[in-house]
């Protein structure tokens, strides 16, 4: 994990970036802005869905109405509006459109498959029960199944290698800074390094303790006094800080609380 090193007098050396503000270019690689919120991914990973179902029932449409031609689209229309939006709240329900489950394609992958399959069997013994299935072409049906299979797989594939690259990039993760560099904040790096989870990004350990903690705990290192972090916070370059300290630590504690209230 990249890691930014302060002055030997404990300051951060002073740059300006584009937009006029002054900063630390290491510390600006480690808190760069996240321009696209995670709820707005998951909802475009949706739509997309959507959009994909839909492509493939309108192409395989299109072919099939060509050939042989078709007396009533309407009719191939919903079914296709139908089956898309099963499919989208079935995945939903399960969770697909979450960012941990979107990062793990091997998940994606079979539920996407089995979501898809239950979707189109339970379309076809709606159809064969109610006596309509006869109205719809047996190659559009086939066509359209398989097409929005393929579809709904490569759109995984190409998503997982965007994500990749936007998790790498810190992109999609909540900026997490730690104030603690005792037992207890080890523990807690420990337990959210082993989670892999995408949406959590950990840009450092703040302990005041400086000469008394380890410089570094699993591969995080420790970047200065909860005066650095405070000042970080302030400009509004990390989203959440967790504090690891003991309860019995309520000096502390109240030390650090009165120093981030603004008065």
């Amino acid at each position: 994990m990249a890691c930014a090193n302060l002055r030997s007098d404990g300051s951060i050396p002073d740059l300006p970036d584009p937009s006029g503000e002054r900063y630390a270019p290491k510390w600006g690689r480690l808190f760069r802005w996240r321009g696209v919120s995670l709820e707005t991914i998951a909802t475009a990973v949706a739509v997309g869905d959507f959009c994909l179902i839909a492509t493939a029932a309108t192409i395989m449409f299109v072919v099939y109405d060509n050939a042989m031609g078709h007396p009533h689209p309407e009719r191939y229309i919903l079914t296709t509006l139908v089956a898309a939006t099963m499919f989208v709240v079935w995945l939903e329900r399960l969770g697909g459109y979450r960012l941990k489950r979107l990062s793990q394609l091997r998940w994606q992958l079979s539920q996407l498959l089995i979501v898809w399959a239950c979707t189109v069997s339970i379309l076809l013994v709606i159809a064969f029960i109610v006596k309509i299935s006869e109205i719809y072409s047996r190659g559009w049906v086939l066509g359209s199944i398989f097409a929005g299979a393929g579809l709904l797989t490569m759109q995984r594939c190409l998503f997982k290698i965007a994500l990749d690259y936007w998790a790498r990039d810190g992109a999609l993760a909540r900026r997490i800074a730690i104030i603690g560099a005792g037992k207890e904040g080890q523990r807690l790096i420990a337990k959210l390094e082993y989670s892999k989870d995408p949406g959590i990004a950990l840009r450092g350990v703040f302990d005041d303790r400086k000469s008394r903690v380890p410089a570094s705990i699993h591969g995080l290192k420790l970047l200065g006094t909860t005066s650095d972090l405070i000042r970080l916070a302030r400009q509004g370059l990390i989203d959440e800080i967790i504090v690891a300290l003991p309860l019995d630590a309520e000096a502390r504690l109240q030390q650090l609380f009165y120093r981030e209230s603004p008065n």
